[in-house]
């Protein structure tokens, strides 16, 4: 081992993850943080070089015995890429690095028109999920009764989305499944009373790195 050593180098201000995607929005601005150690029992004078994308940051540190230096060094997105990152100590003969890469991917809030969406079949900005009952369907016990209403219903997200800030993101790449769950009630008449659901709802790109926003609707309904 030689006298001065990297412990770690760690990135940070990433929004959220998704599959190998480490994600962020246009203007975030992401951290490294490097940390370095002097290995021996006297003090020691090193090199540090830290480099996050196209930044860099050389010092020379005056380390005290078996001290540590931490040093940050800061990167704003503007584009999706693979940013590269490297912490390197030198001393004399002595250096230690460490190396690591991470795939940033961008999230665009903004809405898209439909024609930018590489999804198939997407037709509008807001996909309307309509159920329409009859007495055929046979969804509840017969003799129908005189009023009939819906509630307790639950939208879940079975596969092929990721939530982000409050928000449901879907993979363009996926199957995607929405489940919805709901409690049929008879108070009195034969019109099942309307229920409305609805969420933003955005779609990753086909390249793995951008996603857009669009609306999701969903009414239950039945009318006699």
């Amino acid at each position: 081992m030689g006298n001065v050593s990297v412990v770690g180098i760690e990135l940070t201000g990433i929004r959220s993850t998704y599959g190998d995607l480490f994600l962020s929005k246009y203007g975030d601005e992401l951290s490294l943080a490097g940390k370095y150690k002097n290995e021996i029992k006297k003090p020691t004078k090193a090199n540090v070089v830290q480099v996050i994308g196209d930044v860099s940051e050389k010092m020379v540190v005056y380390f005290m015995p078996e001290a540590t230096y931490d040093l940050t060094t800061k990167y704003k997105i503007d584009r999706p890429l693979i940013l590269g990152c490297n912490g390197e100590i030198i001393s004399g003969p002595w250096r230690d690095s460490i190396t690591d890469s991470y795939p940033i991917g961008i999230f665009d809030d903004t809405f898209k028109p439909t024609a930018e969406y590489p999804v198939a079949g997407v037709d509008n900005v807001v996909l309307d999920l309509a159920y329409t009952w009859g007495v055929k369907n046979v969804i509840y016990p017969l003799p129908l009764a005189t009023e009939l209403s819906i509630d307790n219903i639950k939208i879940e997200m079975v596969s092929g989305f990721h939530r982000f800030e409050g928000k449901y993101y879907k993979d363009a790449a996926s199957n995607n499944t929405i489940r919805l769950k709901y409690r049929l009630r008879n108070i009195g008449n034969k019109t099942i009373k309307t229920k409305h659901w609805g969420t933003p709802l955005t779609v990753m790109f086909d390249d793995g790195s951008h996603v857009s926003q669009m609306d999701v609707n969903v009414s239950v309904f039945c009318s006699f």
